[in-house]
């Protein structure tokens, strides 16, 4: 049977033929897709840990660090860790593949057991460089070989500085020296009674889980009189770490100065932490770093480890005169430290294995010595009893007015232990100058809708929105029974400049002092109680007085009134009225 004739397809004169509709034959190499740069120069190297690792099937591996730099922009390409004893030619492949990979994909995945720290920048080189740079005749051969196809150069110098010196920057972030030898193994000169002492007494803390019902501040005094860390340091006071749930510990200050002025700093610090972010930035950009072109987590990295590291941006501040007990899982510390543990045959909770520090403004961080050691344990044990004994009244409720004392029992020593609640404005006193409390606010409060009507309020700076709230509610005798709101801006409901609040003191309201809002005379805002009726207060800063705070005077305080307040509810009878019929009518019903 004859085959039929095929088609025949023709195309008008006047209908253009789509050319991109055949696609280009692409080059099975997906190298040689890449666009060419020339004027690009990697510069690499690698240097080898004096030390072992375990992967994740707990298989020892020789470790050797690889990095690959755009020269040019100074551009971490890529950079890990390879394993040694599993290549055949020392890593030299790997390390090679590593290159390959840095010229379109991100900089490759980082060994799970140890993670780089954060590096100047981190970037693709999306094309293929005119030139790769190493000083290592192995590397160089083997790169050469590799990138024949490519038309790149290959040259092999005597020295590499910049990577040299980044290399061992990478190196000591890890506690390494600069040529890969690993830190010392960890040493504690403590007897075997007093560590047996002290870690069964951090046990006993991890078992009560403090953190989980105290808060960080106010402390908790343990009183040690004779047996205190030092002569002249009768007392410890332990403030709770974990109330974020990422640090787990105690930390015992010498003095609650100490600790409030740690606290104040880190607060400081935290509250500024924007401003601190730009200064960083601006630093980091005057010394030739591309900070405009890194993504914003790689940004973020890079500002926070420069905040961390830096003095001037008070990094290193926030170290006081304390005692600190961390707690981590055990595959989170070095191995050198759990091996310290089991030659004394201790045995602590695989998910709280606690580390000990004696901290110092004035040096860096040591384990603590026998005296300290001794009274750390006597501070644990009976920490661990107080959490005991009010564990339930806490959780039950951890605002608590009124304080919590007892006397624990610890080796035949007595040891006083008291809890003093404070209120939200003491620790947001901690967090402003000295002049806030001193600091006087007059204002003019009107209602909107009988402006006739109206209250002269002083208020000092470190008190909160929410101080002033209650305070007007006290004015005009309104019921404080609904949520309300204070719009910095003069505008109803602009979300961008409101402080809100509710009868329970919850709200960003009861958080801001009025120091923070940066008030002047004649600045005006508004507050909104009730917003079902919508009750209006028109606020106009009169004066600003520091150094006015009167002596024995309860602020805040109406200094003046005019007019009588109209009912918070003026058809309160009506409404009633309505009430109770339709409760009848639904009887009926």
């Amino acid at each position: 049977m004859p085959k039929p004739p095929r088609k025949k397809t023709t195309t008008p004169a006047n209908k253009p033929v789509n050319k991109a509709a055949t696609p280009k034959k692409q080059p099975a190499d997906p190298l040689l897709r890449l666009p060419r740069r020339a004027e690009a120069v990697i510069i690499g190297g690698r240097r080898t840990l004096q030390t072992t690792l375990e992967d994740d099937e707990g298989q020892a591996i020789q470790p050797q660090i690889v990095l690959w730099v755009d020269q040019g922009s100074q551009y971490v390409l890529n950079s890990g860790i390879t394993a040694l004893n599993r290549s055949p030619d020392d890593g030299v492949t790997e390390a090679t593949e590593m290159l390959i990979a840095s010229f379109a994909d991100p900089g490759g995945a980082l060994n799970a057991e140890m993670p780089l720290p954060a590096i100047p920048a981190m970037k693709r080189l999306k094309g293929l460089p005119g030139k790769v740079i190493v000083a290592d005749p192995a590397l160089a051969a083997q790169v050469s070989a590799r990138l024949a196809p490519y038309q790149i150069t290959v040259e092999n110098v005597d020295e590499l500085p910049q990577i040299d010196e980044m290399l061992s920057d990478m190196l000591e972030s890890l506690g390494f020296s600069a040529d890969g030898a690993p830190p010392p193994p960890f040493a504690w000169d403590l007897p075997q009674a007093a560590a047996v002492a002290l870690y069964a007494a951090a046990g006993q803390v991890w078992q009560q889980a403090p953190w989980e019902y105290l808060a960080e501040y106010p402390t908790v005094a343990i009183t040690l009189d004779a047996h205190g860390p030092a002569p002249e340091v009768p007392t410890l006071y332990a403030a709770i770490l974990g109330g974020g749930g990422e640090v787990l510990g105690i930390a015992c200050y010498y003095s609650n100065t100490a600790y409030e002025q740690m606290l104040t700093q880190s607060m400081a610090l935290n509250q500024n932490r924007d401003e601190l972010r730009r200064q960083a930035i601006e630093q980091m950009r005057a010394a030739g770093l591309p900070m405009d072109l890194l993504s914003p987590e790689m940004l973020e990295g890079v500002v926070d480890q420069a905040l961390a590291e830096n003095p001037d941006f008070g990094g290193d501040r926030l170290a006081q005169d304390a005692l600190v007990c961390f707690f981590d899982a055990r595959d989170e510390l070095d191995q050198t430290y759990l091996a310290w543990l089991d030659e004394r045959k201790i045995k602590p909770p695989k998910d709280g294995v606690p580390t000990f520090l004696r901290t110092s403004p004035e040096a860096e961080p040591r384990q603590p010595d026998v005296r300290e050691a001794r009274a750390f344990t006597l501070a644990l044990a009976a920490l661990a009893q107080f959490c005991a004994q009010f564990k339930a009244t806490l959780l039950d409720d951890p605002v608590i007015d009124e304080p919590l004392t007892m006397t624990a029992q610890v080796d035949k020593e007595a040891v006083p232990i008291s809890y003093v609640p404070a209120d939200a404005n003491a620790l947001i006193a901690l967090t402003l100058p000295p002049e806030a409390r001193t600091t006087v606010y007059r204002l003019h409060v009107a209602l909107d809708w009988v402006p006739d009507v109206w209250r002269r309020i002083e208020i000092r700076g470190d008190q909160t929105l929410d101080d002033l709230h209650l305070a007007i509610q006290d004015a005009f005798g309104w019921a404080n029974d609904h949520m309300y709101a204070f719009f910095l801006s003069n505008k109803p409901w602009d979300a961008k400049t409101e402080y809100q609040g509710n009868p329970l003191g919850e709200g960003n309201a009861g958080v801001t002092a009025i120091y923070t809002l940066e008030l002047h005379a004649r600045k005006q805002f508004l507050y909104i109680f009730d917003f079902g009726d919508d009750l209006r207060h028109r606020i106009k800063v009169e004066a600003v007085v520091k150094n006015g705070v009167a002596d024995d005077a309860e602020y805040p305080r109406v200094s003046e009134s005019h007019g009588t307040a109209p009912p918070q509810y003026p058809n309160a009878e009506d409404d009633e009225d309505d009430i109770i019929d339709a409760d009848t009518n639904d009887a009926e019903e």
